[in-house]
C-alpha cells in the first residue's frame, strides 16, 4: 500500500483555458457509460465517477476535470476478474479521495468496499467489508479530519440465513486513517409497524453529526397496507443513536397521501435547518416534487412544489441562500420521456425559474461550486442508443456558466504529474461483518532485517515498511514515503570487493527467504534496490 507524505514543494498544473469548449461536457460518448457520483476538489476541478457499462460492470470511472470541465486524468477501477460499481465519492481538505461502492471479489452475492487513493491519486489503502451470501453495499461516504471516513452501508443483514430476521438495512461504518473498520451500527426501528428501509444519503454537519437519509415502508393500522415513508436518522459521531423521523402519509394533510421517499439532505448555510428533496406520493399514482425542512430534533415541515403535473421528484437541491435553492427535478404526464428539469425555488414553494437540462427523464446529482455557480451531473441517451455521462455548469439564472480564460493551477498538493492508470481491489484488508475493533495500527520500520545473523543456512530477510524517496522542485523540498514499493524491489547480496553474489527480486513479497549455499564464508552486504536506487542495506555474515 502506498502512502504519500508530502513535505515543502510547489507542484502546478497550468492549464489555460482560451481555447477549450464551454458547456456542457459529454464523457465516454457511445461507451455505454452511466454518471454515479461528482465533487469539486480543493483546486477549483472536478472529480466524477460512473460505470462502464449500464448494468454490473467489470469496470468504473473516476476522472478529474479542470474548472471548465476538460479531462486532466482518468483512473479506471474495477477487474476483469469480477464485477465493482462505484456509488459515491468524496474528497478531504488534504486532497485524498475516497470511493465506496460494491464488489464481487469474494462472492457472488458482493459486498462494500472502501478505497482511499493519496492526493496523486495512489492507492493508500482499500477495505473489503465481507459478509457471506448477503447483498450488501456502500451507499455513501463523508471523511473525517483524522484522514478516516464513515460509511453509508446497506442490507447488511444475511438475507439468504435461514435465520435472517430482516433486521441490520440500514448500518454505518467508521473506518480510520490506516483503512481499518473501528465500529459499525446498525439501526433498526422498534415501530413494530415499520421495516425494509432503506438508505440514500449520508451527510454530515455540527462537525460531529451524522445524517442518514432514506425511506421505510410503515403499515397504515386503518387499511392494513404498508406504505412507503421518507426515513430520517440521527447519529453522534460515535454511531449512536440520537434520533430517528418517519414522514408518515398524512404529514402534509392529504387524506389519501401514501407517503414519499427521500433522496437527498443538505443543512442550510447557517446550519438553522435541514432541506430534504424527496418525492411525495399522493394516492396510488401521483408523485409531487417536493421538499421537507427539518430542525436538528427531527420535526419537519413538507412543501411540495406544484407543477401542473401528476408525477415527478425532487432529487438534489443546493442552496442559493437560505431561502432559495437550485434543484434537480422532473415531471410529467410521460415520465420515461420527460426531461430532466434545472429548478430554482424557494422555500415557499414557488417555482423561480427553470430550464431542460437534457431530454432524457436521468435526474442529475447537483453541487454548488466556490464561486456560487451550479452544477449538473447526470446520465443521457447517446444517438447510438447507448448511455452517456453529461455534465452541464449554470449561473443562478440557469444560464450556461461562461468559461473561464485565467491560468489555473491543479493538483498542486502532489509534486508530479497524476498518472491516468487502472486501480484494482487486490490485497484489501478484508473485514468481517462481526469485527467491532481495529487490530492493532500496524508499525512500518525502515530498516532492513536480516537474520539469523551469524548464518550457516537460509536467511530470513524483511524488507522495509516504506521506503523514503526525496526530490526537489522549484527550490523545495519534498519526502515521499512509499509504503508499496515491493513489486519493484530487489535484494542484492555484495560481498566485500562490492561484487554481486546473488540478486533476489522481491515480486511483492515483504520477507524473503535467501539461501547461503554457494557463498564462501565471509561478510557480505544485504542491498535493497528500488528502481536502480539503493534504498537500505544489512550486514550479513555467512559461517
Amino acid at each position: 500500500m502506498k502512502k504519500i507524505f508530502l513535505l515543502l514543494f510547489t507542484s502546478i498544473t497550468i492549464i489555460s483555458i482560451s481555447a477549450q469548449n464551454g458547456w456542457p461536457h459529454i464523457y465516454h460518448a457511445n461507451e455505454n457509460a452511466v454518471s454515479q457520483s461528482f465533487k469539486e476538489t480543493y483546486d477549483k476541478g472536478y472529480l466524477l465517477s460512473g460505470w462502464l457499462d449500464a448494468s454490473y460492470p467489470n469496470y468504473c470511472w473516476l476522472m478529474k476535470t479542470d474548472i471548465n470541465g476538460n479531462t486532466l486524468w482518468e483512473k479506471t477501477i474495477g477487474s476483469s476478474q469480477y464485477t465493482t460499481v462505484i456509488h459515491d465519492i468524496t474528497e478531504n481538505n488534504q486532497g485524498e479521495i475516497f470511493i465506496v461502492g460494491a464488489t464481487y471479489k469474494e462472492d457472488q452475492y458482493g459486498d462494500p468496499y472502501v478505497i482511499k487513493l493519496n492526493a496523486c491519486g495512489e492507492i493508500e489503502w482499500c477495505n473489503i467489508m465481507h459478509t457471506q451470501m448477503n447483498l450488501d453495499y456502500a451507499r455513501d461516504v463523508v471523511p473525517n479530519e483524522d484522514g478516516g471516513c464513515a460509511v453509508g452501508l446497506y442490507h447488511r443483514g444475511f438475507e439468504n440465513d435461514p435465520d435472517y430476521d430482516g433486521e441490520d438495512i440500514i448500518c454505518v461504518a467508521r473506518i480510520n486513517n490506516q483503512g481499518f473498520k473501528t465500529w459499525e451500527t446498525c439501526y433498526n426501528s422498534q415501530d413494530s409497524l415499520s421495516g425494509t428501509e432503506s438508505n440514500r444519503d449520508l451527510t454530515q454537519f455540527m462537525g460531529d453529526k451524522l445524517l442518514i437519509t432514506g425511506d421505510i415502508y410503515y403499515t397504515d393500522t386503518t387499511t392494513g397496507l404498508a406504505w412507503l415513508n421518507c426515513y430520517y436518522i440521527l447519529t453522534n459521531e460515535n454511531g449512536e443513536f440520537l434520533w430517528e423521523t418517519i414522514v408518515h402519509k398524512d404529514s402534509a394533510g392529504y387524506d389519501n397521501g401514501s407517503g414519499g421517499a427521500a433522496w437527498e439532505s443538505i443543512v442550510s448555510p447557517g446550519e438553522e435547518y435541514i432541506l430534504s428533496s424527496i418525492s411525495h406520493y399522493i394516492g396510488s399514482s401521483e408523485s409531487r416534487p417536493a421538499f421537507i425542512k427539518l430542525d436538528f430534533q427531527g420535526n419537519v415541515e413538507v412543501m411540495d412544489l406544484i407543477s401542473g403535473y401528476e408525477n415527478g421528484k425532487l432529487f438534489s437541491s443546493k442552496f442559493i441562500n437560505d431561502s432559495v435553492f437550485i434543484g434537480s427535478a422532473g415531471w410529467g404526464n410521460n415520465p420515461p420521456e420527460d426531461p430532466t428539469l434545472a429548478l430554482k425555488y424557494d422555500t415557499s414553494g414557488n417555482i423561480l425559474d427553470q430550464r431542460v437540462v437534457t431530454n432524457d427523464d436521468y435526474l442529475s446529482y447537483v453541487e454548488k461550486t466556490f464561486d456560487n455557480k451550479f452544477l449538473f451531473f447526470t446520465t443521457q441517451s447517446s444517438s447510438q442508443g447507448n448511455y452517456e455521462a453529461f455534465l452541464a455548469k449554470y449561473n443562478q439564472n440557469l444560464e450556461y456558466d461562461s468559461i473561464y480564460n485565467q491560468p489555473m493551477e491543479y493538483d498542486t498538493l502532489c509534486p508530479y504529474p497524476i498518472a491516468s492508470d487502472t486501480i484494482t481491489l487486490d490485497g484489501c484488508i478484508l473485514s468481517t461483518s462481526s469485527e467491532e475493533n481495529a487490530p492493532e495500527p500496524k508499525t512500518y520500520s525502515p530498516e532492513l532485517k536480516v537474520y539469523p545473523n551469524p548464518a550457516g543456512g537460509p536467511v530470513t530477510v524483511e524488507l522495509p515498511g516504506y521506503i523514503e524517496k526525496h526530490s526537489a522542485q522549484q527550490g523545495f523540498q519534498i519526502t515521499q514515503k512509499d509504503y508499496q514499493y515491493h513489486h519493484d524491489a530487489v535484494l542484492h547480496v555484495v560481498n566485500i570487493h562490492g561484487q554481486t553474489a546473488a540478486t533476489h527480486p522481491a515480486n511483492g513479497r515483504e520477507t524473503l527467504i535467501l539461501p547461503t549455499q554457494g557463498l564462501t564464508a565471509g561478510v557480505y552486504m544485504v542491498v535493497l534496490e528500488v528502481n536502480d536506487r539503493r534504498y537500505a542495506s544489512a550486514k550479513l555474515m555467512v559461517r
